[in-house]
């Protein structure tokens, strides 16, 4: 017995006959015999029959099927497609020195990507993701993402290790030649029981708050390739000497080149660097460039749009130096914006002397006075008072003199002119803003802040597994940057991506959704086909609370 479905064509018209026959047997011939006229079924009971007659000899398949269940189960997206990230970026095989304790800290690289938080937080996202199934984490409960962090602080040395070595082979770098960009930042906590919590100069504003700082190692396109976690009191230039030791000890380079800021490099970095042999590429404060206009190094007339250079044949540096022209008109109009402001406010103090007239003039000149002062015109602007009325006074001659610089910087290098011309120097130094976008990303987009920890090694990984987010975080605006899409949003949209669990008898199978267009064009631009079945046995993830509960 079958379902015959002809289609077929008379007059120019189209027509089709669905009839339920069988087949026979007659004087050797095989025949076929029209039970019933299906034309005028429904697709869906012409289906429906086609399947019944498919499994007739096979009942026990279509009562398992019947009573059968399908249902939406965690989300598959997200997992899937990070740890496809991971892998192509090999950070699996640079965390292989963790052992079993890898993939759990696969799954905090991830968290910090997904839905970032604490390590509680981590586990009570895996209930929701296919987070221990694909990573193969047996089971997860926050004790084990704490002793995670632990481990992966007792192996930091080896993993940063590897991931320099896999960083050179990636990037085809000769193993003695390196140019690394260096940038410090801090990050506050909750609380003060963490054991590296200090009070310093806080970036983040928050004023009251204990901190940590961290320096960030990177190559010259803002990758990654180390990070240090110092006391939230040390100084920027105390850090140096640390990331000088671990490129000569940990990665062996011999013929290195730091960049970093005028609040970084200085006199002792500079000289800790020279010992090493190694290079510098640095900016110098404004006071320094006076000093070298009035030794006559440079010369104001020199600093023009386009980029000039001297070297002081004695000392062996060169100087590189540019006016920039949208910001010497930016820092112009911020100064014409303060002496507005403050004549604003001279007129206020005269209004009101004037209908006060017991009140003193020395109350006002001392409040505009101490205005002049905040704003930092105290060499340019003076306050002068005559029959009670008060007048600004401007300085032409001081306020050409503090002008004068508007816009310019200069960098200062000890690298020879057969090794980098002065485009190249300035290329390299403007590159530092991927480190302070790495700290932008790392403290707004994967919440390297405020941090719920208390233990310096636990503290350490945490910033080590923030490193590898943001690697996978670059990795994925990169990708996603030519469809139009933050990282953000294309993570909320892989969300979308669900598992369905088919429940056939005792049978249970994982099905991956179909993406829509949308997550598609995400897959399609990292190239990556999603699996369309999932296998793998239950796994238990509890937080401690609610395993104590289970365990009554």
């Amino acid at each position: 017995m079958f379902v015959s479905d002809q289609t077929y064509t008379r007059n120019g018209k189209t027509y089709r006959k669905t009839f339920l026959a069988e087949s026979y047997r007659e004087d050797g011939k095989v025949k076929q015999r029209i039970l019933y006229n299906l034309s005028h079924a429904t697709e869906s009971e012409k289906d429906a029959i086609k399947f019944a007659l498919k499994y007739k000899n096979d009942l026990e398949f279509l009562r398992q099927f019947a009573a059968g269940t399908c249902q939406a189960d965690k989300i598959a997206g997200c997992v899937l497609v990070l740890d496809h990230v991971m892998k192509k970026l090999g950070i699996d095989k640079i965390l292989s020195p963790l052992g079993d304790y890898a993939p759990m800290a696969q799954w905090l690289i991830m968290e910090r990507l997904i839905e970032n938080g604490s390590r509680l937080s981590a586990v009570r996202l895996a209930q929701s993701h296919y987070a221990c199934e694909i990573l193969k984490i047996p089971t997860l409960q926050e004790d084990d993402l704490y002793k995670t962090l632990s481990i992966l602080h007792a192996n930091k040395e080896i993993v940063e290790k590897k991931l320099f070595r896999h960083w050179q082979k990636a990037q085809k770098r000769n193993a003695e030649e390196s140019l690394f960009l260096y940038d410090v930042s801090s990050s506050y906590f909750e609380g003060e029981c963490n054991e590296l919590a200090a009070y310093g100069y806080n970036r983040d504003k928050k004023i009251g708050k204990m901190q940590v700082v961290y320096g960030l190692l990177t190559d010259s396109d803002g990758n990654p390739v180390g990070i240090e976690v110092f006391p939230g009191n040390t100084v920027d230039t105390k850090t140096v000497a640390t990331q000088i030791d671990k490129i000569k000890s940990q990665y062996g380079c011999k013929q290195v080149t730091l960049v970093g800021d005028k609040g970084m490099i200085k006199g002792p970095q500079i000289d800790e660097l020279a010992i090493e042999g190694y290079h510098y590429i640095t900016t110098i404060t404004k006071p320094q460039i006076e000093k070298l206009l009035q030794d006559k190094v440079l010369q104001i007339d020199l600093f023009d749009s386009e980029l000039g250079e001297v070297c002081d044949f004695e000392s062996k540096i060169r100087y590189i130096f540019r006016r920039n022209p949208q910001r010497q008109k930016e820092m112009k109009e911020c100064r014409q914006k303060k002496i507005d402001a403050l004549q604003k406010k001279l007129d206020t103090s005269n209004l009101y002397l004037k209908d006060h007239a017991k009140a003193t003039t020395m109350r006002q000149l001392t409040l505009l006075e101490a205005a002049i002062k905040k704003i930092k015109l105290e060499a340019v602007i003076f306050v002068t008072e005559k029959d009670r009325v008060l007048s600004l006074i401007i300085n032409e001659n001081n306020l050409g003199e503090l002008s004068k610089l508007d816009g310019t910087y200069v960098m200062k290098t000890d690298l020879a002119l057969s090794v980098a011309d002065k485009e190249t120097i300035h290329s390299r130094y403007k590159a530092l803003a991927e480190v302070e976008k790495a700290f932008r990303v790392s403290k707004s987009e994967l919440c390297a802040r405020p941090i719920y920890l208390r233990k310096k090694d636990r503290t350490v990984a945490h910033f080590t597994i923030v490193m590898f987010a943001y690697a996978v975080e670059k990795y994925l605006e990169n990708a996603w940057k030519e469809i139009e899409t933050t990282v953000s949003g294309g993570i909320e949209k892989l969300k979308s991506i669900v598992g369905l669990k088919f429940t056939l008898g005792d049978n249970t199978q994982i099905k991956i959704a179909q993406p829509n267009n949308e997550c598609q064009e995400l897959l399609d631009t990292l190239g990556f086909s999603l699996p369309t079945t999932l296998n793998f046995d239950p796994v238990l993830v509890v937080s401690r609370h609610k395993l104590a509960k289970l365990r009554k």
